[in-house]
């Protein structure tokens, strides 16, 4: 299996958005920001665009869906 196969829908933290995309969930990236007003409750990592059109998205963990 390649990493480029391991693509996933996240949901934003902060406006609910879905995105597709790669996925980061080390302790740095996991980590919620102090001052957003996400829910800190829930776990979250980082999401990068396939195609590099967007990055760094902070997304909700618990929801992530396997794209095809």
């Amino acid at each position: 299996m390649n990493i480029k196969d391991l693509l996933v829908i996240g949901e934003d933290v902060l406006d609910g958005k879905k995105y597709v995309g790669y996925v980061c969930g080390c302790p740095t990236c996991s980590k919620p920001n102090k001052d957003d007003k996400s829910n800190k409750n829930r776990p979250q990592c980082l999401l990068t665009g396939y195609n590099g059109d967007y990055g760094n998205i902070k997304v909700y963990a618990d929801t992530l869906e396997m794209y095809n």
